[in-house]
């Protein structure tokens, strides 16, 4: 009987020494010091900003990737944020994509792409189920990268059915500590029809007259709602977009990018092309996914003007009642050149159409022939039949859907650009059809810069410091 006694308390005393050394080994690696630390590179810096989240304790399944801790808050925090240890991939915004066959997260991220495999961590808040799934990501490398060092990608994540995440991860290897979670983003039925999406404001870009104007047309077109990225921008830009934000006509994207970027005057050390505007169009693509009827994509200095109606909705009507299966509307672009002589000729409103430096108004003047449609076009699409877009055209449509070519006679692109070439012998033609919108558009010029009597039509870029 002693001697059980004593081989009980030698192996309760084995099994404890042990535990206890378990323990010690665990609070010296890599996965246990950050829970005790609180994950410090889930705040890592960018540009001054922080990503905040909070965690939580794992989920009901503590056997799959035990040294991860569940987020439970994950905000929007709108920064480019790298994958692994190195800096060959970053991502900066993750879409819930239920379009077609099975969902998937999409995630919109630049990389230098190499064979090293991603995985995705998926994060749900179902309490029947693992709470945790990891799913081998699939990547897509998109058009118009100019061979930079950087590409646009998409980051394909496959979803079991009929189950929504509220966060991912990705990383390198499976049960690897994510540096960072992104929320998935759900685009919501609205009834909004048109919303704009515009390439990244650049360059300290301060001519407020030209941005209230394209704001101020766009919404007589139809636009409902209006999406510029920030990367750079003068004050009195901001204030222009403060103001359009807080009456709800405008949302900003920060975007500010943790690589190599133009400059101006221009550098030869760039890693990205044009501050990664196919990463911005397509992110806009899916924050409107299901939120938009129509997305309208044009750069500051172009109006589709449409022959059709008074409005993007007839015409976009009438082309679809030509050809229903169409993704995308592509309108033909014409050059209004800002050197050539303004129009001079006396109309009612002149004084304000001066005064506020109209481009669509005082610019009359084009060249005589439209380019062919996908050189220099702009154009409007319906999201859920478009997969990825490009600055000229579409590159990918769903199934089942393809492009309309607008003819001129319904719409025309006017792209208003100075190429300091004042004595051009190119033929020149005078168009003033944009002027069938002049009184409604100088009311509301009027409305607008009356909100905004202290802030500068423009700031030279002469008065930044160099290079911008």
């Amino acid at each position: 009987m002693a001697s059980r006694i004593a081989r009980g308390v030698f192996m309760l005393v084995v099994v404890n020494m042990v535990m206890v050394i378990i323990y010690i080994n665990l609070l010296g690696s890599d996965v246990t010091r950050g829970l005790v630390e609180g994950i410090p590179s889930l705040t890592k810096r960018t540009k001054e900003k922080r990503q905040t989240v909070t965690l939580v304790e794992r989920g009901p399944d503590p056997t799959l990737c035990p040294g991860i801790t569940r987020p439970m808050e994950v905000p929007d925090a709108q920064i480019w944020q790298q994958v692994g240890l190195g800096d060959n991939v970053y991502v900066f915004s993750a879409f819930y994509d239920d379009v077609g066959t099975s969902a998937i997260v999409r995630l919109v991220g630049l990389a230098v792409w190499n064979s090293v495999p991603l995985l995705c961590q998926l994060w749900f808040k179902d309490t029947k189920e693992v709470q945790l799934k990891e799913i081998q990501a699939r990547v897509d490398i998109l058009k118009e990268s100019h061979d930079r060092k950087y590409r646009a990608v998409y980051i394909k994540c496959d979803l079991p059915k009929k189950r929504r995440p509220y966060a991912v991860s990705i990383v390198t290897k499976s049960c690897e500590k994510p540096l960072h979670f992104f929320p998935v983003l759900y685009s919501e039925k609205t009834s909004i029809d048109f919303t704009m999406c515009v390439t990244p404001l650049n360059f300290k870009y301060s001519r407020a007259y030209e941005l209230v104007e394209m704001v101020e047309f766009n919404k007589l077109m139809g636009a409902r709602k209006l999406m510029f990225y920030n990367h750079s921008t003068g004050s009195n830009v901001d204030a222009v977009l403060k103001h359009y934000a807080a009456e709800g006509s405008v949302k900003v994207v920060q975007w500010h990018l943790p690589m190599k970027v133009d400059t101006w005057p221009p550098s030869k050390e760039v890693e990205v092309h044009y501050f990664a505007q196919i990463a911005a169009l397509n992110d806009c693509l899916y924050r409107h996914l299901h939120s938009s009827k129509y997305i309208v994509f044009t750069d500051l200095d172009e109006f589709i003007i449409p022959k059709v109606g008074q409005n993007w909705s007839s015409l976009v009507q009438k082309r679809l009642s030509v050809k229903p299966n169409s993704g995308a509307f592509v309108i033909k672009c014409n050059f209004f050149r800002k050197e050539w002589p303004k129009y001079s000729e006396n109309f009612t409103g002149r004084s304000d159409a001066l005064k506020y430096k109209s481009i669509i108004l005082l610019n009359v003047l084009r060249e005589s022939s439209a380019f062919e449609h996908f050189t220099r076009s702009k154009y409007i699409i319906l999201p859920l039949r478009v997969e990825t877009v490009g600055v000229h055209k579409i590159w990918t449509y769903r199934p089942g859907y393809s492009t309309d070519k607008v003819a001129k006679t319904d719409a025309l692109l006017h792209h208003y650009r100075d190429f300091e070439e004042p004595n051009d012998k190119k033929k020149r033609i005078s168009d003033k059809y944009a002027h069938r919108f002049k009184d409604k558009l100088l009311v509301q010029l009027r409305s607008t810069w009356a909100k905004l009597p202290m802030v500068p039509l423009n700031i030279p870029l002469s008065n930044y410091s160099m290079p911008v």
